[in-house]
């Protein structure tokens, strides 16, 4: 990015740049980066006022604008720490600018082959693969166990990648993992969702861990104390773990997401294993594109389809707040024929009375569908009135 800044603006970046990186995700700090050197390349960067950011919300048109909102505090708080190439006018516009947010959801809404919920046609057949190619050795244990975890659980890649051995936990009679909550800005492992699991996912849980604990033993030449054990990450970067000579230097390490497994390289590993091994769509002649997040948006979408409430979605997929478990509820395909089902037995009768056919069966039919879902009760004379509301006013006084 600085290539592409004055000369007087470069300092202030990168310090404002640092802080962020100290203060929050790696990822929110790529993410500023990538729009700045959008930014700075295309449009040019003399100095942040007014102008610039108006010129470059249009040139990022209405369905990318909303980068803006993810840059707005980076901006505001190199004018707060005072380094020059912030004008005063970018600050004012941007406390009081209107910026459109990201459509969320789009791809779940539309069903999308390539990035929506897969069908459970789909997701059968990717269990049914990865269980085939584990028996004949041809997925590694860490791969094999993270797919299973985004099947069952339907928790970010960060999650999954954040887990410690020690996070597997038996009870009495339970089995379940400790899983690390993020997105919340809380700091590293600091806040947790206990989640139940089956024998089967605990059982191969267990053998990765045993894995993982002779990849650390052969590396630092000795073995480790049931203590530190514990603290290992579930899914290790080996790349990591080489820099770790001996069990000192791998205690100091453990204080930190310094030896888990990198969301990138978790990513790749499993984009490659479906390259390798393509499974065919039954909705397109081509083979399924594979993702982490497209098994959350699944495990969204068919409980949606079995009539979960919006906050039992928000629980089982971790969400701080309903707001974005919306979209699996607003507009979901399946609701239309499960609405027509249930309205069956109001319309079916009362069309019937408008056409004349058995009208004395057909009104019975309908009073009786009436006083069961709207708890209707009937009193004496042509006065009726709701059990469940207080602002109920009868039927025979409404038009007189």
């Amino acid at each position: 990015v600085t290539q592409y800044l004055e000369p007087e603006m470069k300092e202030g970046y990168v310090r404002t740049l640092a802080f962020f990186a100290m203060e929050y995700s790696s990822g929110h700090t790529r993410k500023i980066n990538q729009i700045f050197s959008l930014w700075a390349r295309e449009l040019g960067l003399k100095v942040i006022d007014n102008k610039a950011v108006l010129y470059f919300k249009s040139h990022l048109g209405k369905n990318q604008e909303y980068r803006i909102k993810t840059i707005k505090n980076f901006i505001l708080k190199w004018h707060e720490f005072g380094y020059p190439g912030v004008d005063i006018s970018s600050v004012q516009l941007l406390k009081k600018l209107y910026i459109r947010s990201a459509i969320r959801g789009d791809a779940v809404k539309r069903k999308d082959p390539d990035c929506g919920p897969f069908e459970q046609r789909e997701l059968d057949s990717i269990l049914k693969n990865i269980h085939a190619l584990n028996a004949r050795g041809k997925i590694r244990i860490d791969t094999y166990c993270f797919l299973l975890l985004l099947i069952y659980t339907g928790r970010r890649t960060q999650q999954i990648s954040s887990l410690r051995i020690k996070d597997i936990i038996k009870g009495e009679g339970d089995l379940y993992l400790n899983i690390p909550r993020v997105k919340q800005r809380q700091n590293f492992r600091s806040e947790f969702t206990a989640v139940e699991i089956n024998d089967f996912l605990y059982e191969q849980l267990n053998k990765l861990s045993c894995s993982v604990l002779k990849i650390v033993e052969n590396q630092i030449g000795k073995k480790v104390n049931a203590k530190i054990g514990k603290e290992l990450p579930l899914f290790i970067s080996k790349r990591e773990l080489a820099l770790c000579s001996e069990e000192k230097v791998l205690i100091s390490k453990l204080e930190s997401d310094f030896l888990h497994s990198k969301n990138r390289s978790i990513t790749k590993r499993i984009n490659n294993l479906f390259r390798l091994n393509p499974i065919f769509s039954s909705r397109a002649d081509k083979p399924i594109k594979v993702n982490p997040v497209r098994f959350r948006y699944t495990l969204g979408s068919d409980l949606a389809r079995k009539g979960a409430s919006i906050h039992t979605i928000a629980k089982a997929l971790d969400h701080s707040s309903v707001a974005c478990s919306g979209i699996y509820i607003k507009n979901h395909a399946d609701n239309a024929s499960e609405i027509d089902k249930r309205m069956d037995v109001f319309f079916d009768p009362l069309s019937k009375l408008f056409l004349g056919v058995e009208p004395e069966i057909n009104t019975d039919k309908f009073i009786e569908f009436m006083i069961s879902t709207f708890h209707v009760a009937e009193t004496e004379g042509r006065n009726n009135h709701c059990k469940n509301c207080r602002f109920f006013e009868s039927w025979g006084g409404m038009y007189e």
